[in-house]
């Protein structure tokens, strides 16, 4: 369990506390600017100082992200993050000065100064977790730091409203932040060190340097920059619903401030509770096949939300929450966006820390954080442009869930690799009781061939829903050319082959394209018996793994499928074996060099590999 272990626990519970004390700050801020607002020196109206607090809290992330993932990747993250929370300290120390003299402009400027520290803290934030965790263990960390961080902007928001209820002392008032930044900064030091590989020293220059440097590093990869841009555009979403709801609770809903924080609450608990069951859900990998499931979900409820508004203005008493049956249907719905946003948000995180280059993560997550923030204020000026168009507010609740299916659509075009995740996910764990022993023996990078018995024309859709990297299996041709099937088997990119003698074209292709793949890193999926098995037993193993080790020495990995035989999709089907929860496994050995490989000495070991328990 991480959350027992030294290396995660004191890490989560400053992150916790942080993610609680920016947002008690911000919400106490608002609060008083909207209730106390006689006590502070200013001219402004209310909309434009919460408009103005919000982009000097924003401002940051884009300015200075980039230079904290630099700084991240050069330096020990654990004595980071020990900076940044004493930073935290000292800002609320300021803060608290600038609320007992009631001094505006200073507290704008505290807001700005917890914003550049929070920009700061996010890479090294996201870049700790690969530092430290196991391959298996990335997504349950994603999980649990995502559905904290939600929980605890739920928490810092309802405290803040308490506390202004009360109507204390404004020094207890402002000694509160100060004195859950220092328990924060008290945690840190339990954090182990981590040194950095690549230290550096810091230049004057560093900051321009490390923005362009940290977009060049996203770009390597194009699965992770287009997961970048896909967690933006959830904050672009996010962003315009969450600004909506004011306006969508008193004049739309006809709630009263405390069914406002209901809203806002309800959408906070979906992400984190969608946080925790993705990591469930997935198996302890990082499983991308939940993205488009979540896309979809997320577009569902915003649209049913949607559906739950009126279109005029409500001028009716206020209601609170739990007596306005239409205000619950809206909750509800929007708590499921927030559920179904966290399966779309946590793989795409775990993804990038994953397949980033491992000395550069925390300048990619500051890459992250800037396109985030640069997002959330696209967002605010759709938002405006909108209301100046004259969209009433419900309408851009709707557009919200539309541009989301629109978006989501075209990244998957872009990166099938998602919807070929989803697709295969969804059929193993939807019809059989799967279990997958040796996945550690999988690299997480680099290349490899694995080889696999052959029960049934099913194979190769477990092993994809087996194994989180792309797999590219080689296959005969005339199946690859079935017109029903092609799509399928084009975008998972698999290799057609055919007999020397067949199509000698097709045959001397195929191995070309075997070794491309491999140059290029990628992990070959074949099946060395080159047919099904007539008899559920392991047949003999074809040469031809051994043409493609003389030009592509790289590791081979046994592979071995049990409880197949005798399903519908095998040469010798048991009807009266029922399919749906048929209990199946998948066994992997060790990596061989490939100088050790021996067609029957590896066939042996296919074989007490299915034999194992």
């Amino acid at each position: 369990m991480l959350l027992t272990t030294r290396k995660f626990l004191p890490y989560f519970t400053a992150q916790a506390l942080g993610a609680f004390n920016d947002n008690l700050f911000k919400q106490l801020l608002v609060l008083l600017f909207t209730y106390q607002a006689a006590r502070f020196d200013t001219q402004l109206s209310l909309a434009t100082v919460t408009n103005l607090a919000s982009g000097l809290f924003i401002a940051p992330f884009a300015l200075f992200s980039g230079l904290g993932g630099h700084l991240a990747d050069h330096f020990n993250k654990a004595r980071l993050i020990q900076i940044l929370k004493a930073t935290e300290l000292l800002i609320m120390l300021l803060a608290a000065y600038g609320l007992v003299q009631a001094n505006f402009w200073l507290l704008m400027g505290c807001v700005f100064l917890i914003g550049t520290q929070s920009a700061f803290f996010g890479p090294v934030k996201y870049a700790y977790l690969p530092a430290t965790l196991a391959t298996t263990e990335i997504m349950a960390g994603n999980a649990l730091i995502e559905s904290v961080t939600f929980i605890m902007i739920l928490l810092g928001t309802l405290t803040a409203g308490i506390l202004v209820s009360i109507k204390g002392s404004t020094l207890l008032l402002a000694l509160i932040p100060c004195l859950v930044a220092m328990i924060g900064l008290g945690v840190t030091f339990w954090i182990p060190g981590i040194p950095t590989k690549h230290p550096s020293r810091f230049e004057l220059n560093t900051l321009w340097r490390s923005n362009v440097t940290g977009f060049k590093q996203a770009r390597q990869t194009r699965s992770v920059w287009l997961s970048i841009l896909g967690i933006s555009w959830f904050w672009f979403i996010g962003a315009m619903v969450l600004a909506q709801l004011p306006d969508l609770a008193q004049h739309h809903l006809r709630l009263d401030s405390a069914g406002l924080t209901w809203l806002m609450g309800l959408f906070s608990v979906g992400v984190g509770l969608g946080s925790l069951v993705s990591e469930k859900l997935s198996g302890k990998q990082v499983e991308i096949g939940l993205v488009p499931l979540g896309s979809a979900g997320l577009s569902l409820f915003l649209l049913l939300a949607w559906r739950h508004l009126p279109d005029q203005v409500l001028i009716n008493t206020p209601l609170p929450f739990w007596h306005n049956e239409q205000a619950i249907r809206f909750g509800i719905n929007l708590a499921l966006a927030g559920l179904f946003g966290g399966f779309y948000t946590v793989p795409l995180y775990a993804l990038i820390q994953i397949r980033a280059d491992k000395a550069h993560v925390a300048s990619v997550i500051g890459t992250n954080n800037v396109l985030n923030a640069i997002f959330m204020v696209l967002a605010a000026g759709l938002g405006l442009l909108c209301h100046g168009l004259g969209f009433q507010t419900p309408a851009l609740i709707l557009f919200a869930g539309l541009f989301n299916l629109v978006v989501a659509a075209y990244i998957y075009s872009l990166v099938p690799e998602f919807l070929w995740r989803f697709i295969v996910w969804a059929l193993v764990h939807t019809v059989y009781r799967f279990k997958v022993k040796g996945l550690q023996h999988i690299p997480d990078t680099g290349p490899c061939i694995v080889v696999c018995n052959h029960i049934g024309f099913s194979d190769a859709v477990v092993l994809a829903a087996a194994i989180r990297r792309p797999l590219r299996f080689i296959m005969y041709y005339k199946i690859f050319q079935m017109r029903a099937l092609g799509w399928f088997f084009r975008t998972a990119k698999a290799i057609p082959i055919a007999g020397r003698q067949e199509d000698p074209a097709v045959f001397e292709a195929a191995f070309r394209q075997v070794k491309a793949a491999l140059d290029d890193g990628e992990v070959v999926c074949l099946f060395p018996e080159g047919k099904l098995t007539s008899d559920g037993e392991i047949g003999e193993f074809k040469p031809g793994l051994l043409k493609i080790l003389e030009h592509s020495p790289v590791p081979v990995i046994p592979m071995a499928l049990g409880g197949l035989w005798g399903s519908v999709f095998t040469r010798k089907t048991r009807f009266k074996e029922k399919e749906w929860g048929r209990p199946i496994d998948l066994q992997i050995g060790p990596a061989i060099d490939p100088t050790n490989v021996n067609m029957e000495a590896l066939r042996d070991r296919v074989i007490a590999l299915r034999t194992r328990p």
